[in-house]
């Protein structure tokens, strides 16, 4: 062979080289020359292969198609480590899958981002929120006040929702509301539908804002106003 042979040699005490072992190729491995190779049956292939834990695209395909969340949400509770959060949540509470991703995801980061240390926001913190949520004893939309009031005080989310005011009131008082405020603008109501709904709705949400869903309001004020165009309404 001409030139210097593709192998790698050892020193030896007379100053002459011996072989080793080929130069490594393209992918820099060799064969190892120390250890007899093992030879691994296909059986025992398959078995690992099944034992595979599901990749994160079939985790958040599982999540879309079991909760109804979007890809990019479900993304996000992977990419945030709280799918094991996420679920315990849902199945002791209740709340709405979506609503619990996005607060566990959207939300934390836009507090942090806030500079509110999130870190004080325990599961249990979460735990406890979502059970009023669920049973109607505070709105959603409460969510970003009562959060910050919990990492920033120490409280518990009871005493925070006591102090904000925050609590929801009984769906009676609402419904009084509602029926007072479209009888008060019954002229408007019958003069332009739209532009009456988006009035009243200004007006309960400065009322109601963070204390009462939002979707329910606006479902009550539409069930009122058909209501008294019916003549149902007194």
């Amino acid at each position: 062979m001409d030139g210097v042979p593709e192998e790698t040699r050892a020193a030896k005490p007379d100053g002459t080289t011996v072989y080793m072992r080929p130069r490594p190729g393209s992918a820099r491995m060799y064969p190892e020359t120390d250890i007899p190779p093992i030879i691994i049956s296909r059986e025992y292939i398959e078995h690992l292969k099944a034992r595979l834990p599901p990749t994160l695209d079939a985790i958040a395909q599982q999540l879309v198609e079991r909760y109804e969340l979007s890809k990019q949400l479900a993304n996000d509770l992977i990419d945030s480590d709280v799918v094991e959060d996420f679920e315990d949540i849902l199945s002791k509470t209740g709340a709405p899958p979506t609503l619990v991703a996005s607060t566990l995801t959207e939300l934390l980061r836009s507090l942090k981002r806030e500079g509110v240390n999130v870190e004080k926001i325990s599961k249990a913190h979460m735990m406890r929120f979502f059970e009023l949520v669920s049973c109607g004893k505070v709105a959603k939309e409460a969510a970003r006040d009562v959060l910050t009031a919990v990492a920033q005080k120490g409280q518990s989310v009871d005493q925070v929702i006591d102090e904000l005011g925050l609590w929801s009131p009984p769906i009676s008082e609402v419904e009084d509301k509602i029926k007072a405020l479209v009888k008060e603008y019954k002229q408007e109501v019958f003069a332009d539908e739209r532009k009456a709904v988006a009035k009243l709705m200004g007006e309960l949400m400065k009322y109601y804002r963070g204390r009462v869903d939002g979707a329910l309001i606006n479902s009550m004020l539409l069930k009122t106003i058909h209501a008294l165009k019916s003549g149902a309404l007194q």
